[in-house]
């Protein structure tokens, strides 16, 4: 097996290198100055079996035609390409919400199995069926146990918020890998302008360490709602987790302002100023499971 690190691969490709004992190697990339990419990999054998980590954060398009460079030029060679794949951009973006909306993810999904990828393992995507959209194999490497093994011994008496009756799954996950109980928000987008209204109740949270959860964290306005309506309720502290700390314009500053002491996220975007969760020996298991 050969790792590729890919320009947007958050140092996960090496660590996937060292916990399965294969090769790693950095690839050699370049923009332009007209903003044109040019990726080179060197040291890839006929017959190699290929990983490549590439993250799909911002800038999304950019980092998606380096995968898709990467794995149309490797097809050539490789007798099998899988993409880890952290963030999975337009995951979001998986059915016409108004009339005329493309289904983006669809798009996407498509050419990376025309570039030659056969699997894709991701993190924690926005909607889990998103993976039925690509045609080869998918995985996904869920947040509850990795974030709750993080969580562990950093908060008391912990209570989970969804801040959407949508979350409600990867809430009550968390939870049971915490023990501990959940509620939910009713969260309604506008979906023109985008501006984000938060109603319900969440009941008495007296003396509770509330830990608002989200898949991920773009703007901030939905975490940041949803923490102080958890310290509204009574919690003694609120702590935020999300997959994906994306963390847009003043996310940050949002967050922590509406009264969250810390926030948690994976290494699948790199964001420095919060407690990290590695989950690259999480995505290991899984690569071990397609060999």
């Amino acid at each position: 097996m050969i790792v590729l690190e890919g320009p947007a691969g958050c140092g996960i490709g090496k660590e996937l290198g060292r916990l399965m004992g294969a090769k790693a190697f950095d690839v050699d990339f370049k923009s332009f100055p007209d903003g044109e990419s040019r990726v080179r990999v060197i040291g890839v054998k006929k017959g190699d079996d290929v990983v490549i980590a590439q993250s799909l954060y911002q800038p999304q398009d950019k980092h998606i035609m380096e995968l898709l460079f990467m794995a149309d030029g490797l097809r050539r060679v490789a007798s099998k390409i899988t993409a880890v794949i952290p963030y999975l951009a337009y995951a979001r973006q998986n059915k016409a919400f108004v009339e005329g909306d493309m289904v983006s993810i669809e798009t996407v999904m498509k050419m990376l199995f025309d570039a030659g990828i056969s699997s894709i393992i991701t993190v924690e995507p926005h909607k889990y069926d998103v993976m039925e959209m690509f045609k080869g194999e998918g995985r996904i490497v869920g947040m509850a146990n990795p974030m709750a093994k993080r969580l562990y011994g950093e908060i008391r008496d912990p209570v989970v918020v969804a801040p959407d009756a949508g979350g409600l799954e990867r809430a009550s996950k968390i939870a049971e890998a915490l023990g501990c109980g959940y509620v939910h928000l009713s969260k309604e987008r506008d979906r023109e302008t985008g501006e984000i209204s938060m109603s319900g109740e969440l009941g008495n949270l007296s003396g509770k360490d509330a830990v608002v959860v989200d898949d991920m964290i773009s703007t901030g306005g939905t975490a940041a709602a949803a923490v102080d309506a958890a310290i509204s309720a009574g919690a003694r502290k609120a702590v935020v987790a999300a997959a994906h700390l994306l963390m847009v314009g003043p996310a940050e500053e949002r967050i922590r302002k509406a009264g969250a002491v810390e926030i948690y996220g994976t290494n699948s975007v790199p964001f420095s100023n919060a407690r990290i969760v590695d989950v690259s020996e999480y995505i290991a298991k899984e690569l071990e499971g397609l060999r």
